[in-house]
């Protein structure tokens, strides 16, 4: 393989021989490589008097590689025929060329793209905002959307991750299935931006040292005045924002950003944190499309800007029990969406990737009389815990209370998230639930509790049961064993009478 096949093509210099000084002209010629199993590109910087003009800059090339599935329902596995890649363009094969960007952006509206390192989940990006961001291009019958990788991470350091896979996966919350858009697009790919190293930058990069990347999350949900009919409208959305973390602002998207009229946060459901009139709205928030307003917190920051300082003057929401916000617009609308920013730090390590911060994952609609309004969920105060009913506690990793710290003890009263699946001291919750019964929010995953099932660590002694226990006793004597039950034979007991 030729530099001039990667797209790379090395400056070199020729100089006079006339005392050294001469006619210098400046020639462009490819100059071969060789390429490892690995990728590395160990022949790049031209020989000559020139090179010293490179410093101590990185030995390396660029190409650019589309990976790609045969179907929009699968995967897309980041193959290592590079060192670093950076993802740039999301492309779709349109099945119908004819469809314009607008009837485009529809079908797409509630698709999102997923980033995997291994099988965890690192970011979301929403096609339908990226696709406001900048606009989609369609060539030879394929749609482009600038994903703006950049902005939430930074290029892949495949080198450095021998144990990971790097994957995307393309998502369908709302609206038509994948499977149903395979009648609009076909094929699909990513088109990167691809690296190859030198074998001393290879070296480096390789190294077992930590790796931490400040990146930029994008969590979103929609909110509609009621699901089942689109046609009632409200001029007024007060909702919760249902995440924590450290956040610098959402996006709005609505049909016409010109009809917002104020946005407020409110914080412990009666402290005023920003209210937005239409003058601060049109001069602290950005307009980025017709439909799309960004509102930030300090509006010195720009979005783009992913390092820990553009969060400066953010709003830590894991610090606040329940954050609400309320949009108020001159037209009355049927439904919204936010898009809500957060920081979070990716690490690689040792050939694995990361996040460093527990991350929030929702993407779902919802609909205005899940809040009513908010006296309805300020008079939400008296909670009715269901009769107590035996269910013994099996997974050891479960009987461990977040509350207390202390494992929950046999015939000890407990209550289970349905979410996060965690136990906890049903005391201990029912006081937490108390002092926080406008939202009722589980104190590990922070969704709203719906399970109000108290349970008793232990089996439900009857005769049947009992019935099997002196079964088995006489089997333990018959062996020569004492009366005590032996904690093996304890523990075959339960396995059989439950």
């Amino acid at each position: 393989m030729s530099v001039a096949e990667t797209g790379v093509s090395i400056i070199t210099s020729t100089e006079g021989t006339n005392g050294g000084v001469g006619n210098n002209t400046n020639v462009i010629e490819p100059v071969d490589h060789v390429l490892t199993g690995g990728g590395a590109l160990t022949q790049i910087v031209a020989y000559g008097e020139q090179n010293t003009h490179i410093g101590q800059g990185t030995n390396k090339a660029y190409a650019y590689h589309t990976y790609k599935s045969n179907n929009i329902t699968e995967k897309i596995i980041i193959s290592r025929n590079a060192d670093i890649v950076l993802p740039e363009y999301l492309e779709l094969t349109l099945t119908n060329p004819d469809l314009s960007i607008g009837e485009i952006k529809r079908l797409i509206f509630d698709l999102n793209l997923k980033f995997y390192v291994g099988s965890l989940e690192i970011t979301n990006l929403p096609l339908n905002l990226f696709a406001n961001l900048n606009e989609p291009m369609v060539v030879d019958s394929k749609l482009y959307i600038n994903l703006c990788f950049n902005i939430l991470f930074e290029d892949i350091k495949l080198l450095g991750l021998n144990y990971n896979e790097v994957s995307f996966r393309l998502n369908a919350i709302q609206g038509p299935s994948l499977l149903d858009l395979t009648e609009y697009f076909s094929d699909w790919g990513i088109v990167s931006k691809v690296t190859f190293l030198d074998t001393q930058e290879r070296r480096q990069l390789a190294s077992p040292q930590e790796l931490r990347i400040p990146i930029q999350e994008i969590n979103y949900f929609d909110m509609a005045v009621n699901r089942n009919n689109s046609s009632l409208t409200s001029d007024t959305f007060y909702f919760r924002i249902p995440s924590h973390g450290l956040s610098k602002g959402f996006f709005i998207e609505v049909d016409n950003i010109n009809h917002i009229s104020n946005i407020k946060i409110i914080v412990e459901n009666d402290r005023l944190r920003f209210d937005l009139n239409k003058f601060l709205i049109l001069t602290k928030c950005k307009k980025i499309s017709d439909t799309i307003l960004y509102f930030p917190f300090n509006d010195a920051k720009l979005f783009s800007d992913r390092t820990p300082q553009s969060y400066e003057a953010g709003m830590n929401l894991s610090r606040f029990n329940h954050v609400h916000m309320e949009i108020k617009f001159d037209i009355p609308k049927t439904k919204l969406k936010i898009y809500e920013v957060i920081f979070n730090v990716y690490k690689q390590q040792s050939g694995i990737g990361g996040l460093i911060f527990c991350r929030d994952n929702y993407s779902y609609l919802r609909e205005l009389s899940d809040y009513d309004n908010k006296r309805k969920i300020n008079a939400l105060v008296d909670i009715k815990y269901n009769k107590p009913v035996f269910k013994l506690i099996i997974d050891a990793n479960k009987r461990f209370c977040p509350i207390s710290f202390d494992e929950i003890p046999l015939k000890e009263q407990y209550m289970s998230c349905t979410e996060c699946k965690n136990n906890f001291n049903a005391k201990l919750l029912q006081n937490w639930m108390s002092k926080n019964s406008n939202t009722r929010k589980c104190p590990m995953c922070k969704t709203e509790w719906t399970n109000f099932n108290v349970y008793i660590n232990n089996f439900e002694i009857n005769n049947s049961i009992l019935n099997k226990v002196k079964t088995m006793l006489k089997k333990v004597s018959s062996c020569g064993e004492d009366e005590r039950i032996h904690p093996i034979i304890s523990n075959q007991i339960v396995k059989q009478i439950i």
